[in-house]
C-alpha cells in the first residue's frame, strides 16, 4: 500500500505530460486552421474563376461554340494555385425569355476542366432552377443572362475536419452588348 501512496505522490514526469497534451492539442488545432484556411481561399478562387468566365461571356455581341475556348483560357491562371483543369469545370449557360414569354435555359457550354458536373441552372431548352447563391431572378422581357457555373473538388489536407467536396460557384451578369440568346 505504501508502494502505491508513494507512486501517487510522485509529481516527477507531469510537467512532460501536460507539454505533450498540449503540444497535441496546439498541433489539430493548427492542423484545422491550416484545412480552414485552404478550404475558404478555394472558396475564394472557384469563386473569382465563375466571376472572371461570365464577365469575358457577357463582353461579346456575338458568341460561336468553335471561339468559346478563348473564354476558358484564362481558368488556369484566375485559379492558380489549384488545378483547376484536373478537378474543376465551368459551365456557362445563356437564359432568355422564349416565344411563350417563359425564361429558359437557351444554350450551354463546358470547358476550363476535365471534369464531369450537370449544371445547377439547368439544361438547354429548360426552365432555370432559380435561387442561385440565395435569390430569385427573372430574366424580364427582350433581356438576357450569362450564368457561369464554377466547380471544383476540394480536398483537405487532413480529413478529421472536413471530407473531400465539390465547391460550386456561380455568376451572373447581363450581357453588356448584344442579347447573346443564342450560340451559333
Amino acid at each position: 500500500m505504501t508502494g502505491l501512496r508513494h507512486l501517487l505522490a510522485d509529481r516527477r514526469g507531469v510537467a512532460a505530460l501536460e507539454a505533450a497534451l498540449g503540444i497535441m492539442m496546439l498541433t489539430l488545432l493548427t492542423a484545422a486552421a491550416v484545412d480552414l484556411g485552404r478550404y475558404l481561399h478555394t472558396n475564394l478562387k472557384v469563386q473569382n474563376v465563375a466571376e472572371t468566365v461570365a464577365n469575358l461571356v457577357t463582353r461579346e455581341e456575338e458568341l460561336t461554340r468553335a471561339e468559346f475556348n478563348q473564354f476558358f483560357a484564362p481558368v488556369g491562371h484566375v485559379a492558380a494555385p489549384l488545378d483547376f483543369p484536373t478537378f474543376g469545370v465551368v459551365i456557362v449557360s445563356g437564359v432568355s425569355i422564349d416565344v411563350n414569354d417563359l425564361d429558359r435555359v437557351r444554350w450551354q457550354q463546358s470547358g476550363g476542366g476535365a471534369r464531369s458536373e450537370r449544371s445547377r441552372i439547368g439544361t438547354p431548352g429548360s426552365a432555370p432552377k432559380w435561387p442561385v447563391n440565395g435569390f430569385q431572378l427573372q430574366v424580364g422581357s427582350g433581356r438576357s443572362v450569362i450564368t457561369a457555373e464554377a466547380f471544383y473538388h476540394y480536398e483537405p489536407l487532413f480529413n478529421f475536419m472536413m471530407e473531400p467536396r465539390t465547391i460550386y460557384a456561380a455568376a451572373i451578369m447581363r450581357p453588356r452588348v448584344g442579347s447573346l440568346d443564342r450560340l451559333d
